[in-house]
């Protein structure tokens, strides 16, 4: 990422460089603009420090895109302890090379803050907060798209984030981020993919959504809790909109559990269709927010990641 500003209660500051104000409750924090050509899209990414001084929580984000077509921005926060200013990017990176910025084990110890949203307003329910370190880096990830058939466009994207009073917090959210490879899609014909998030350990989950591409037509999840399917507590059918449902009382797995997804596409192509992040290639993914029965250090809350489990009939 290039450095950039932040906009900390009145003062502005570089992510690299001044600190951020002790009682700073909100960072506006500028993603790098960046064009797409004609009749494509674009998967750019950038990791930087942002200013702020000390640990925040936070509990709600507003993602702001005027005049584009933004299909999805991820954050994640780094939680390990290697802070080599080189690593942070000078300019933007696209596409797989993506996966490589960051230190080297950025896999293992990342928090997802915001995942596979659009432009909007992310509000935690009361009580939930999501946690950065001091002068947190940050790893953004972006995805558009430019339908035009001449024009370039210019994709400008403003993030705030508001941090969460701490009296108020009972539990700091972890997200699930879990994703499909195995299936694949036939030209001109309609496919369902049934897997499994198979949880690794007690988790209350109290946020689910799903990610899908053009072809999809449907995502349902179901809980298994016990070896016994549930009723749906997620249906999406419009795939560049995938709603987040907040559970009403978190869904309980135990280790073992699962949440099924049920992924429904209709290929109108002639091509046979496989996982991928372009917009030419097809998702099933899994994203959410989950609580521990006991909360983990905030260095710790790296979440769930990894492969959706096929279900093999």
């Amino acid at each position: 990422m290039v450095v950039g500003r932040v906009v900390v209660a009145g003062v502005v500051l570089m992510f690299a460089g001044l600190a951020a104000r002790a009682d700073a409750k909100t960072l506006r924090i500028p993603v790098t603009s960046f064009d797409v050509a004609p009749a494509s899209d674009r998967n750019p990414c950038e990791y930087v420090e942002i200013g702020n001084e000390r640990a925040m929580d936070l509990r709600k984000f507003e993602v702001r895109t005027p005049r584009n077509h933004l299909h999805h921005i991820l954050l994640y926060a780094y939680l390990g302890a290697d802070r080599d200013p080189a690593l942070f990017t000078k300019a933007l990176v696209d596409g797989d090379a993506c996966v490589a910025i960051g230190p080297p084990d950025m896999a293992g110890h990342t928090l997802g803050l915001l995942g596979a949203v659009r432009a909007g307003t992310y509000t935690l329910p009361a009580g939930y907060a999501v946690s950065i370190g001091p002068r947190q880096p940050l790893a953004i990830h972006m995805h558009a798209f430019n339908e035009s058939a001449r024009k370039t466009r210019k994709t400008v994207i403003r993030i705030t984030a508001t941090a969460a009073d701490p009296s108020e917090v009972k539990h700091h959210l972890e997200p699930m981020d879990v994703v499909g490879k195995t299936f694949e899609l036939p030209p001109q014909t309609r496919t369902t993919w049934v897997a499994d998030m198979v949880a690794p350990f007690p988790m209350n989950v109290v946020m689910v959504a799903s990610h899908q591409h053009r072809f999809g037509t449907r995502v349902s999840i179901r809980p298994v809790v016990g070896g016994v399917e549930g009723d749906p507590i997620y249906e999406n059918r419009r795939w560049a909109e995938p709603h987040l449902r907040w559970t009403d009382t978190p869904i309980r797995l135990d280790t073992g559990d699962r949440l099924r997804l049920f992924c429904e596409w209709n290929n109108r192509s002639d091509e046979t269709l496989r996982y991928g992040p372009s917009a030419l290639d097809e998702m099933c993914n899994l994203n959410g927010y989950f609580f521990r029965d006991v909360d983990l250090s905030r260095e710790q809350r790296t979440g769930v990641t990894g492969d959706l489990a096929p279900l093999v009939p």
